[in-house]
């Protein structure tokens, strides 16, 4: 049971690296666009505006090509830091868009490593 913590530690932390690596790497190949907070949607999923428990920011920005387009923010943190109508930076590559902001940038690539630690840490203390 205590090599089950440890591969699953490392697995963890190497996710979080490789994650972290993936949204820097998409940060710095991206364009940046400025966007609006239109609303925040109470969802129980990112298709459904039902409003269920969840919180999250819909955005509006215009493409490179003119175009207006409509982003839901997948962290549904950033519903406590932006309120209606405030800007919000996006990163566009592709037909991604991230919220380019280090809350939304951060926080997967830190949970994963905080699951790392405490299955290391489970490990240390079955050894």
């Amino acid at each position: 049971m205590a090599y089950y913590f440890l591969a699953l530690g490392i697995a963890l932390v190497g996710g979080s690296l490789a994650l972290l690596w993936r949204r820097l790497s998409f940060l710095r190949r991206a364009k940046e666009v400025p966007g609006t907070v239109l609303r925040v949607r109470r969802m129980s999923y990112l298709e459904q505006d039902d409003g269920g428990p969840s919180m999250h920011l819909e955005i509006r920005y215009v493409d490179e090509q003119g175009e207006t387009h409509t982003h839901i923010a997948d962290n549904s943190l950033l519903a406590l830091v932006y309120r209606t109508g405030q800007p919000v930076g996006l990163a566009i590559s592709g037909g991604k868009v991230l919220v380019n902001s280090p809350l939304n940038i951060a926080t997967p690539p830190l949970a994963l490593l905080l699951l790392g630690a405490v299955s290391l840490f489970v490990y240390s203390l079955t050894d």
